[in-house]
């Protein structure tokens, strides 16, 4: 049986037998959505993996909360797009005003950046691409002649 915690008419977690019988994992619950903890943890280690990627992104593609490429981004009722987790945290500490421009938010419903997201993910791998390639042509170097490889690798 589903049980819910509320704060001011917030969700704040959602627990159910089931989860209890998992080692007590809690579903996330924020503006009326529900995440899975499998899918959730899932989420975040593809999140860690994409930020293993450096790439070098224009200003527009950079979340103004943690200053960092976006990974999930997401559209604020401001119409400002910002990453999930940072939006979703500045929510929960009770913002309710777009951390740009300091307005009121209309709502609180964030809506995925499909067009942004595609594109970086799209960046990240042709950059994984590259280096996959320039690792395999060092080691196609160092096999070739190891000798020099190794000498020009010292200086």
């Amino acid at each position: 049986v589903p049980t819910v915690d509320s704060i001011g008419g917030f969700f704040t977690s959602l627990k159910t037998a089931k989860d209890e019988k998992r080692g007590g994992g809690k579903a996330e619950v924020f503006g009326g959505v529900v995440e899975d903890p499998a899918r959730a943890a899932a989420r975040a280690a593809a999140e860690a993996e994409a930020r293993k990627i450096d790439i070098d992104v224009p200003e527009a593609f950079v979340c103004p909360i943690t200053c960092e490429p976006f990974i999930d981004p997401v559209v604020a009722s401001s119409g400002h797009t910002y990453e999930r987790r940072a939006i979703e945290d500045w929510m929960k500490r009770g913002s309710r005003t777009d951390p740009v421009t300091g307005a009121p938010l209309q709502s609180l419903h964030l809506v995925p950046n499909l067009a942004v997201k595609t594109y970086l993910q799209e960046l990240r791998a042709k950059e994984k691409h590259r280096l996959k390639q320039n690792q395999q042509e060092q080691l196609q170097r160092i096999a070739i002649n190891p000798k020099k490889s190794s000498l020009s690798s010292s200086s």
